[in-house]
């Protein structure tokens, strides 16, 4: 059975054309990760010099980590949350998804998934946000067989913490990019599609110059 990644939804759901190009040539390891790292050994009870390590063997840089050390901000609401484990290796047949959900959590003696990311909007979850949790969401109901319908973004660079509650619409968004990263995985181009975050992305000039094809609008 062919298994999408979270990643790979995730990245759809902030550019098609990124996903197809991570999909060829992998991931950088930027400040976002750092971040990540920075978070995920403060809950665990570590320190900086951990996260530091444990960045830096995945092929970070030193610089980025020390800029993510300054940016990031601990909210003590996290404190209400209770940490039950941490990078659990998930999946749904079902859904053909598989993932690493970033925190797992209790709050009323019930548990849910935290995504953690970067920089958060003025209100509510960024779009790519509330498809990661959705995803988190149905990988963890198929490890608890029942049903999950909420979970938490923490963002680092400000310190909020956002509560997301999942609806059936954001589960059959999951379904269809599922759907449409298998087509990319088949070599389907996305049609390029200008925005703001063009201008700092890793894979502008390779964008540039690929062409597309008359089925790259249903991408």
């Amino acid at each position: 059975m062919e298994f999408v990644s979270v990643s790979e939804v995730t990245s759809y759901a902030y550019c098609p054309r990124y996903c197809y190009f991570i999909q060829r040539y992998g991931e950088s390891y930027g400040r976002g990760m750092a971040l990540k790292e920075i978070y995920l050994s403060i809950r665990k009870g570590l320190d900086a010099e951990w996260a530091k390590a444990r960045f830096l063997s995945l092929g970070g840089d030193e610089g980025i980590f020390s800029s993510a050390i300054e940016d990031f901000r601990f909210n003590g609401s996290l404190n209400e949350l209770v940490p039950v484990d941490w990078e659990v290796s998930l999946t749904n047949e079902k859904f053909r998804l598989k993932g690493v959900v970033d925190e797992i959590v209790t709050k009323n003696e019930m548990l849910y998934p935290l995504s953690i990311s970067y920089k958060a909007p003025e209100r509510g979850v960024w779009f790519k946000d509330r498809v990661k949790i959705t995803c988190f969401c149905i990988l963890l109901e198929e490890k608890l067989k029942d049903k999950v319908k909420r979970g938490f973004v923490y963002y680092c660079r400000d310190g909020r913490l956002r509560d997301v509650e999942i609806s059936r619409k954001d589960r059959m968004t999951v379904l269809r990019m599922i759907e449409r990263v298998i087509r990319l995985r088949k070599n389907f181009i996305p049609e390029r599609k200008e925005s703001g975050k063009c201008k700092f992305c890793s894979f502008r000039e390779n964008c540039l110059t690929m062409k597309t094809s008359f089925a790259s609008k249903f991408l």
